[in-house]
């Protein structure tokens, strides 16, 4: 990370504007395809932009004097209203977004290593995510421990199984800044 690293916040239901931002910058990686509107007329893409804790969801957001610079967030989406990246009921799906001028200071590695650990802690089974063809944060989500997830998901669906003895979050970020994982 820079020498400004940034400072982590949970993420509440009045980020909203954040989730909106982020889901659109997600939806734009390669070229301008959706604008808010889109996003908040198209029921597929809105539920990006909201955070229900009643239903479990959580995420965080990495701030640098003041303004977001990230943001993860995980959706327990049911199964009459799934993302794009859900494979079945109780398993989240993922959303990061590093905003530009900050990626490729560790960031998103750090939003998302958080992310893993609470989900482990809140005895999720897994953590699932989409991502299209072509989009380098394919990597990240690799050396993370994501995998293709198996039919019936969506072509881009990964999924990490937070089980699986061989990779715990806390190892991503063993030579990084002591973290809380309590979002």
């Amino acid at each position: 990370m820079s020498s400004n690293p940034p400072t982590f916040r949970p993420l509440t239901t009045g980020d909203h504007a954040i989730l909106l931002s982020a889901t659109l910058l997600n939806l734009t990686w390669n070229g301008p395809r959706f604008t808010a509107a889109d996003i908040l007329a198209d029921p597929a893409l809105a539920h990006y932009t909201r955070l229900n804790p009643a239903r479990g969801d959580f995420g965080l957001v990495a701030t640098r004097r003041g303004a977001w610079v990230g943001a993860v967030w995980l959706l327990l989406l049911p199964a009459h209203d799934p993302g794009y990246g859900w494979v079945a009921e109780g398993v989240p799906e993922l959303s990061v977004c590093v905003r530009p001028g900050h990626q490729r200071e560790g960031i998103g590695r750090a939003l998302m290593v958080r992310a893993l650990a609470s989900a482990r802690n809140r005895g999720l089974p897994a953590v699932s995510l989409s991502v299209e063809a072509g989009n380098g944060a394919r990597a990240l989500y690799e050396s993370l421990g994501f995998t293709d997830a198996p039919p019936p998901a969506l072509a881009g669906t990964m999924i990490r199984r937070l089980s699986d003895p061989s990779t715990t979050p806390g190892e991503f970020c063993a030579k990084n800044d002591e973290i809380n994982v309590d979002l």
